[in-house]
C-alpha cells in the first residue's frame, strides 16, 4: 500500500501484506559491485498458511494481524535463504508511497524498457521514458499487458531502482533535497541495518 498499513484510495489494499516484490541485492563492500535478483511472487515456498503455498504469502502468514512485523520478516528471510542457499543478513521493507515520494523528490527518473508494455501507460521496447513518482509506481506494478507478466514487473522494478541510483549520482543534491529524501525514507522504510 501507500503506507505500512496498506492504505490505498481511501481503503486498504486487499493484498497489502503480501510481498509481491521480493528482491535480493548483494553488495560487495570492497569493490562496490552490486547484483540484483528478483524472486517471482508465485514461487512455491515451504508450507504457508494457504493452499497456494506461494512465497509472497510467507510474510503475511507470519504477521496476519499486522502486529508482529519481525516474525513476518524473519520467516521471509529464512525462506529466501533456504531457496537460494545463501545467508540473508539484512532486509529493507519499502511501501508504494515511498517509491512515489522518492522519485518525485528527485524530480523524476529515466527508465529504458526492454519490451512493449500496453496497460494504463504504453511503452515501446527500447524506449527511454522520464517519469514521476506515480508513473514509476505504475511501471513497478504492471504485469498485465506484457509478454512476460511478473517477470516483466520484476525487470521494471530493477530498472526503477537503477534509475533512482543514477539520478542520485547525477544530481548535485543540496541539503534540502537530501533532508527531504531522508524524511521520506524514515517514514516509509523499515530496515535492520544502520
Amino acid at each position: 500500500g501507500y503506507n505500512m498499513e496498506g492504505e490505498e484510495d481511501g481503503g486498504t489494499h486487499d493484498g497489502a501484506q503480501l510481498t509481491d516484490s521480493i528482491m535480493v541485492i548483494s553488495l560487495d563492500q570492497e569493490t562496490g559491485d552490486t547484483a540484483m535478483l528478483s524472486l517471482p511472487r508465485d514461487l512455491k515456498a515451504s508450507p504457508t498458511c494457504t493452499a497456494t503455498g506461494k512465497i509472497n504469502e510467507v510474510y503475511w502468514c507470519n504477521n496476519m494481524e499486522g502486529d508482529n512485523e519481525q516474525a513476518g520478516v524473519d520467516a521471509l528471510m529464512a525462506e529466501v535463504s533456504d531457496i537460494l542457499d545463501i545467508d540473508i543478513q539484512y532486509y529493507a521493507h519499502v511501501n508504494w508511497g515511498s517509491l512515489v515520494q522518492i522519485v518525485d523528490a528527485l524530480g523524476g527518473i529515466t527508465v529504458t524498457v526492454d519490451e512493449d508494455i500496453d496497460d494504463y501507460y504504453r511503452y515501446e521496447a527500447g524506449g527511454t521514458y522520464t517519469m514521476g513518482g506515480e508513473e514509476a509506481l505504475w511501471l513497478a506494478r504492471i504485469r498485465h499487458g506484457t509478454a512476460h507478466g511478473d517477470f516483466t514487473r520484476s525487470a521494471s522494478q530493477q530498472k526503477i531502482l537503477i534509475g533512482i541510483k543514477d539520478k542520485i549520482l547525477a544530481s548535485q543534491l543540496g541539503i534540502p533535497e537530501l533532508l527531504n529524501l531522508f524524511d521520506t525514507l524514515s517514514n516509509n522504510l523499515k530496515v535492520n541495518f544502520s
